[in-house]
């Protein structure tokens, strides 16, 4: 009997082992299969997020350059032709767009390339429009006869004279506000329209100088 118990107990130890080694088998299989699956996930979620990056950032880009182009820029003034109103290393937004609608406005400020150096861009104060006769006696502008009120001028020196001068229908008649230290159509005469590049809307920095612009 006991012999017989002794024999039967190995049996069941060796059923035992057998069944224990089998789960082993299946669970270390599970494992491996669990981490190869989660591995492959992580690299699709990766994958997923540097597509979603690129896509976004080409977005970007695209967009930059569509305002860039047509709708505004950000231009770093130099120069102090137009002090007060602008300064040296100010930062303005120049919208591209307005133009495309209506004329210049007199008393806006406008960027355009340079008559003499088409490469540069100036901004400056548009004063005579399309068709009006504008002339300069004693600093005083006068248009169409009639003295203009320029409120935004930095100085009220007597800057001389200017015969008068008739503009083209394509033509806009641009001074400086410091008038004592500017460049502009006393200098190198009328700005075509076509030139004109733009609007400046508004002055962003430094911040505690912001102001929108009419």
């Amino acid at each position: 009997m006991e012999i017989e118990e002794n024999e039967s107990c190995d049996k069941t130890e060796v059923i035992t082992e057998v069944i224990t080694e089998v789960i082993m088998e299946d669970t270390e299989g599970a494992s491996d299969e669990l981490s190869e699956s989660g591995q492959l996930d992580i690299k699709q979620k990766i994958a997923s997020f540097f597509k979603e990056m690129a896509i976004c950032s080409l977005q970007v880009v695209v967009l930059t350059l569509i305002i860039i182009n047509f709708i505004g820029r950000v231009s770093v003034v130099q120069g102090q032709s137009m002090f007060p109103s602008l300064d040296t290393n100010n930062r303005i937004i120049v919208n591209l767009f307005t133009y495309r609608f209506h004329s210049p406005k007199r008393g806006e400020i406008v960027v355009f390339s340079c008559p003499g150096n088409p490469q540069k861009d100036y901004i400056k104060r548009v004063i005579g429009l399309p068709n009006e006769e504008v002339l300069i006696r004693d600093g005083v502008v006068y248009i169409n006869g009639k003295s203009l009120d320029e409120p935004y001028i930095a100085n009220t020196y007597d800057l001389g004279d200017m015969e008068s001068l008739e503009l083209a229908s394509d033509e806009v008649f641009v001074l400086g506000d410091n008038r004592e230290n500017s460049e502009d159509s006393r200098v190198w005469g009328p700005v075509s329209m076509k030139k004109i590049r733009g609007k400046a809307a508004l002055r962003f920095w430094p911040p505690e100088s912001f102001v929108w612009f009419k």
